[in-house]
């Protein structure tokens, strides 16, 4: 399995972030779309949102046998499905490992999630 990670880089008074490779090696497209959420002046809490769901979904894709350069429509609805009935992990802490907690937590983001609509 490809692992693709979200790397924080910081050199004088700024940060970006990149995704790379398990490797090292970074992604160009995705270096591209970071930079110019850099040049929209986003906030580094949202630069290093997208770069984790960006490698996210990069492991997605190679896991599914897809490469980005063919990541149609249908191939996104179904990354889209297939993380919304995961399990909760990664960068998700949970402090409680008891089901109901994770239950509740489910139940208050969907309300959140019909409020904004």
């Amino acid at each position: 399995m490809a692992i693709f990670t979200a790397k924080r880089v910081s050199a004088a008074n700024t940060v970006w972030f990149l995704v790379v490779e398990g490797d090292g090696k970074s992604i160009p497209s995705c270096d591209d779309f970071l930079f110019h959420l850099r040049l929209r002046d986003c906030s580094v809490y949202t630069q290093r949102t997208y770069a984790i769901g960006l490698a996210h979904f990069l492991s997605w894709l190679h896991d599914a046998g897809e490469r980005l350069e063919h990541a149609s429509r249908q191939v996104i609805c179904r990354y889209i499905t297939g993380f919304s009935q995961s399990e909760l992990q990664g960068a998700i802490g949970s402090r409680s490992s008891d089901k109901v907690e994770a239950e509740k937590v489910g139940r208050h983001r969907d309300v959140g999630n019909i409020e904004l609509f």
